[in-house]
């Protein structure tokens, strides 16, 4: 090979060098994506219809009534999923058409645009009507082939659409079968077996009827309301209300009425009122029990609504028994009646009486002097301070912190439980009994009253129990234990050991 050869191939290597070394940085470079440009000149809140039709199965309407509120209008008529119809809408609204292809020609039975997989219709605010055909996934699924009607290309679209209209009717359907919100009740009656009973509210607050008129507690009418409007349908059973009968509707186990006044702009005082009703339990799990409202569809919902309906009035009732302001206490007697025990501590029986009275400020004191000594001053102001006095079982003063402690106890004296008791079986198990007096008035010309309240403590091991007004209900240690002990300034305050009435030593 001779040397103008040799310079002639080193010349070819090395244009061909240059073109692979500009090939491959060209290669690795990244590619500037297509830009990708809005389908439909449309936004979500425009849309006010939409059907959907699938190759198989029916066609699914939606009707848009108020904001986000939207209606199922087929394959039944029925409040629709506000989520899932909203979901649509936004799919639709936010188609962004990352190619165009050409529909036609030996690619278009792999688009699916020959036999849409679903056809897709919504109308607008301004009376027009948009058509999408939808097709298949393209590539890895990553993708999803449709066309507008009146475009000559397909595009290629992202997949969400696909994801939020493949889905059963009674997806868009909405599972919230009571309207009727809480804020608008007024009256709720409740009828479980045997048991019925009315709530009504009156002001701010909710009082129970039926032989005995009783307030009730806020936090256990909201729970109750809450779980009754709250309820929502685990499956859509039957849309034909004559069939109620076969899901034991016709004689359900429990029913609630909601008689409400629903919110407007113009003054009514007319109530609309919503009838729920429970039948039998779907199966043998008991999982969900069949129910209808205002004699429509039959669905499934859970079966926790027995728990939530089967109450005694006495559950509901409000748990603050017992008010009494301190500021109008004059005199407090506790009466004690302790059973003997031997453990865990050896105490015999006894009896008690402590009395403790309002101490009626002193008159202040006139010093001779222009200039008293601090000592005398000071000691005048404990004497206007002292609130409390012991009359019995040895005259004194009171510590008034431990006063203060005890009638706050009772302002309100709060029910943890309410217990009804049973005269035909009376309790023969020995336990410490108090009976508080309490007596206002004569303060501030207030007329005299008297409260008693008899406390039953069974032992630390057990819950105490208060009775007054004829109700009988537990209350917390707590109470028991500002009862025992001395009431003197400085004295040691009662253990919290307390021992068990009635217990034997091993």
């Amino acid at each position: 090979m001779n040397f103008k050869t040799t310079i002639v191939l080193i010349v070819i290597l090395a244009i061909v060098g240059v073109a692979v070394y500009l090939s491959s940085t060209e290669s690795s470079a990244p590619k500037e994506e297509a830009k990708q440009a809005k389908l439909l000149d449309v936004s979500a809140t425009d849309i006010n219809k939409i059907r959907i039709t699938p190759t198989t199965g029916p066609a699914i309407a939606l009707e848009r009534t108020t904001g986000t509120q939207w209606r199922m209008t087929s394959p039944t008529t029925a409040p629709a999923d506000e989520f899932a119809a909203q979901g649509v809408a936004d799919a639709l609204a936010g188609l962004q058409s990352r190619a165009e292809i050409d529909p036609k020609g030996a690619d278009a039975a792999a688009t699916g645009l020959d036999q849409p997989a679903f056809r897709v219709e919504a109308d607008t605010k301004d009376g027009k009507t948009i058509k999408l055909a939808v097709g298949n996934h393209s590539g890895a699924g990553d993708g999803l082939y449709v066309r507008k009607e009146g475009n000559e290309k397909a595009n290629i679209v992202a997949p969400d659409l696909f994801e939020q209209i493949n889905k059963e009717p009674a997806t868009f359907r909405s599972t919230e079968i009571v309207q009727t919100k809480t804020p608008e009740v007024k009256r709720i009656e409740i009828a479980h077996g045997a048991n019925a009973m009315t709530i009504s509210k009156e002001g701010n607050g909710w009082m129970i009827g039926g032989p005995t008129t009783m307030p009730a507690d806020e936090t256990e009418v909201s729970d109750l309301l809450f779980a009754v409007t709250g309820l929502r349908a685990a499956e859509f059973i039957d849309d034909s209300a004559s069939n109620a009968a076969k899901y034991q509707l016709d004689h359900p186990q429990a029913s609630v009425t909601l008689h409400s006044e629903p919110a407007t702009t113009e003054p009514t005082t007319q109530q609309v009122a919503t009838v729920i009703k429970v039948g039998r339990y779907q199966d043998l799990t008991k999982k969900n029990v069949f129910a209808e409202v205002n004699d429509g569809p039959i669905v499934a919902v859970p079966a926790s609504i027995l728990t939530s309906l089967d109450k005694k009035p006495i559950e509901l009732r409000d748990k603050n028994v017992l008010r009494v302001p301190p500021a109008q206490v004059t005199k407090v007697t506790i009466d004690s009646n302790l059973v003997a025990t031997t453990q865990p501590t050896s105490r015999p029986a006894s009896k008690k009486q402590i009395v403790i009275a309002h101490a009626p400020p002193e008159p202040a004191t006139t010093q001779a002097s222009t200039s008293p000594s601090t000592t005398q001053s000071s000691r005048t102001a404990e004497k206007k301070k002292q609130e409390w006095k012991l009359v019995a079982p040895t005259p004194g003063d009171a510590d008034d912190s431990k006063v203060t402690e005890l009638l706050d106890s009772f302002d309100p004296l709060k029910a943890d439980k309410f217990v009804e008791t049973s005269a035909s079986q009376p309790t023969t198990q020995p336990a410490d009994q108090y009976t508080v007096t309490i007596e206002t008035g004569g303060r501030a010309a207030a007329p005299v009253r008297k409260f008693v309240v008899t406390i039953t403590d069974p032992g630390s091991s057990k819950t105490p129990t208060a009775a007054y007004n004829g109700l009988t209900f537990e209350i917390p240690r707590s109470v028991v234990e500002k009862l025992q002990g001395d009431f003197k300034p400085g004295a040691t305050p009662a253990a919290h050991a307390i021992p068990t009435p009635g217990a034997e030593s091993p």
